[in-house]
């Protein structure tokens, strides 16, 4: 098949509403070619809608339409900058001549689109037929699969992902007017349209704004549209009752595009004739009702009841669609209000994509961002790859899904040696072992099997730990309709379907907790770290490990340089153990890249101690490790995954820490845990008799017994 690295979208130049349809294309483009650039061909309104989209690497605004754009001069100016860039491949999501006339003039090398539009099908390469009875969304995706059929390498998905989104900043909802800062029930109206045969009357939505006022004291009743809308808004309000009037917040031509869509996402209700606005209510989870007369409901209503619906006027026209069966479609919705009104964005988000939504909030205001209750059946937890420390700490977090969610099946995405450290977990009923970074996953190959395994597996919720930009691409390409991960990294938040801010002072143990509490308010969860040992596993010990001295265990290695205390200082430390009975031998344990920090103690101990001292450097396997430390007696190391497994084991232990934050990753959940922190941040600053004298206090020397540090 042709490679296709650079890929086109040209939509229709002037409709914004038609452009926001055409989203669950371009996700679907980006999700076929995951590897491709793609660009946008548009007008200027049109770019704005889809402003941050994070499946759009550039665009170019051109509308033929305006009159800067007219002529031959510009038509040759554009083209010349699509040339420039190479295209593969042009998808036509626009029935016009021009459309595809500058997609060929463009240099696209491949072209696909519908047929049977002005005289055009000689510049396309693949076409599809245009079904005037489709919705638009699936319109645009037949396009996409066209083209994947005729230039694509696999096999297309069995359905597509319809639902549509609009991207946000956090600067963007801040802009708000103040007044939309405070929980409410605000309840929108457009009585605008782009033509007059799309509009309800006037008189109606005033009699409707009536209607709403009188229901209830607490609707906010707040009127919406461009400059453009200005004139019907006026004669909407003069038909209202002055009380009315009184409550009513008209911004009408009052605000730019982007600041309208910030103010659509805090409403509760939304009612609008046939307008690119609804379509972006919809995008933004807000519960809506579109009012239909000549346009099509099928083609253009995306009704995904009971959050968004639609009221078509008998025989197409809108004046005789009556007052009564408006008002009782939205006292309906209104009363229903505990249902959907004022819930959780992420949750309506859900609900309005058409996917089966994990639980119906409730909500006590309009600022909680949480779903409560989901019933997930199954959930993808992913951790970070490389760092095994990261992935036990998640361990309460697991331990906490499982309580909420008892008969979810449960996996967890993490890197191979994490996946061995967390074997035998209770709480998930697999584990898929995961390296991005080996050679056989970097990449498309990162995506090609993994994808598509998840998508089997039919994953509903995903919550991810990690915070890279790929962490959040996955289970979005698998099309996961909830996902959650933290916000803030790589840019990646529109990625999630919710996110949470991330606390780099809060102990790590409660951000992983926090994140299934977002997602389950009020659920009771315990910190204890945990791992799971079988019988023969706590066998697998050397043999210098099963007499019955007391041995304390050393790690003067970590994975970071400024994480490690100095190698004398070890054999320092070694040499009090021994001297003050405290140990009977020493064990030094660590990783075959440890193998240095371990010499470089051992050579600088005297030979007394090197006699006492059993080397397991490098020499035992992961599993076995954790068999030895289990028969320990103390364990003294640096901020490591080691470390955190003996608080899971329940082995008493000292955690020396100095540039790392002893609040983050100290953990502090047993009794039988001590930290000692360098008064500088330094490592060289935590001196060996400190260290000695923290332990004596602890545990007193007693020649006959070990160390018992109270439970």
């Amino acid at each position: 098949m042709a490679e296709i690295r650079r890929i086109l979208i040209a939509t229709k130049y002037r409709f914004i509403g038609d452009t926001l349809l055409s989203v669950p294309a371009i996700r679907a483009t980006a999700m076929l070619w995951p590897e491709a650039r793609i660009t946008l061909l548009t007008g200027s309104k049109a770019l704005e809608i889809v402003q941050n989209c994070p499946f759009v690497h550039d665009a170019v605004e051109f509308d033929p339409y305006r009159p800067s754009d007219q002529g031959v001069v510009p038509f040759v100016t554009t083209s010349r900058s699509l040339r420039q860039r190479n295209f593969d491949l042009a998808l036509v999501l626009n029935r016009s001549f021009h459309s595809a006339l500058i997609s060929t003039v463009g240099g696209a090398r491949l072209r696909a689109g519908w047929s049977g539009f002005a005289h055009r099908d000689f510049l396309l390469h693949a076409s599809c037929p245009y079904n005037t009875d489709d919705s638009e969304i699936d319109s645009y995706l037949d396009v996409v699969a066209c083209a994947y059929r005729a230039f694509g390498d696999g096999a297309l998905p069995d359905k597509f992902d319809r639902h549509l989104e609009v991207w946000l900043t956090d600067e963007e909802r801040a802009g708000v007017p103040d007044m939309f800062k405070r929980p409410g029930l605000f309840v929108g109206i457009q009585p605008g349209a782009t033509h007059a045969y799309k509009r309800w009357p006037a008189h109606r939505f005033a009699a409707l704004a009536d209607f709403l006022c009188g229901m209830s004291g607490e609707i906010k009743l707040v009127v919406i549209g461009g400059p453009d809308e200005c004139e019907i808004a006026d004669q909407m309000l003069a038909h209202c009752a002055d009380q009315t009037r009184a409550r009513l917040i008209n911004l009408t031509g009052t605000l730019p595009l982007r600041g309208t869509l910030a103010v659509l996402e805090k409403l509760s209700y939304f009612i609008a004739n046939d307008t690119a606005i609804r379509h972006a209510a919809m995008s933004l989870g807000v519960p809506s009702l579109g009012l239909f007369g000549p346009t099509s409901a099928l083609k253009w209503g995306n009704a995904c009841p009971p959050l968004h619906c639609v009221l078509e006027a008998p025989a197409g026209n809108l004046e005789d669609l009556g007052i009564d069966s408006v008002v009782d479609a939205v006292r309906a919705a209104i009363e229903s209000r505990e249902q959907f009104a004022l819930s959780p964005l992420s949750s309506r988000r859900a609900q309005s994509n058409g996917h089966a939504s994990p639980a119906v909030a409730v909500a006590a205001s309009e600022t909680s961002r949480r779903v409560a209750s989901p019933d997930f059946r199954a959930i993808m937890v992913t951790t970070k790859y490389r760092y095994l420390g990261d992935t036990l700490l998640t361990g309460p977090a697991l331990k906490a899904i499982r309580k909420q969610w008892p008969n979810a099946h449960v996996t967890l995405l993490t890197g191979p040696n994490a996946a061995d450290l967390m074997r035998n977990c209770p709480y998930v009923n697999s584990i898929i072992p995961f390296n991005p970074e080996s050679r056989e996953n970097r990449g498309l190959n990162l995506y090609v099997h993994l994808v598509p395994e998840l998508r089997r597996r039919g994953i509903d919720a995903a919550i991810v730990y990690h915070t890279s930009a790929h962490a959040a691409l996955t289970p979005w390409l698998a099309r996961v309709p909830y996902r959650i991960g933290w916000a803030g990294f790589e840019r990646r938040d529109r990625l999630f379907s919710d996110t949470l801010p991330y606390d780099p002072e809060r102990n790590e143990l409660e951000c992983n907790l926090d994140m299934v509490r977002h997602i389950a308010p009020g659920l009771e969860a315990d910190n204890s770290v945990e791992l799971w040992l079988s019988a023969e596993e706590l066998e697998d010990v050397p043999d210098s490990i099963r007499v019955d001295d007391r041995i304390i265990g050393l790690q003067p290695g970590a994975t970071n340089d400024g994480k490690r205390w100095p190698a004398p200082y070890y054999a320092e430390l070694a040499q009090l153990l021994l001297d003050r009975g405290l140990a009977g031998r020493i064990a030094v344990i660590g990783g075959p890249d440890e193998l240095i920090a371990g010499e470089e103690m051992l050579s600088a101990c005297s030979n007394i101690v090197r006699e006492r001292t059993i080397n397991l450097v490098g020499k035992t396997r992961l599993r076995q490790t954790l068999a030895v430390l289990s028969r320990l007696a103390l364990f003294v190391g640096n901020d490591t995954a080691i470390r955190h497994t003996t608080v899971a084991l329940d082995v008493p232990s000292v955690g020396l820490f100095g540039p790392t934050n002893n609040r983050k990753w100290g953990n502090h959940c047993s009794p039988r845990q001590e930290i000692m922190i360098s008064p500088t941040g330094v490592m060289q600053d935590i001196h060996p008799s400190a260290v000695i004298e923290l332990i004596e206090a602890q545990a007193p020397a007693a020649a006959s017994r070990p160390l018992t540090w109270a439970k």
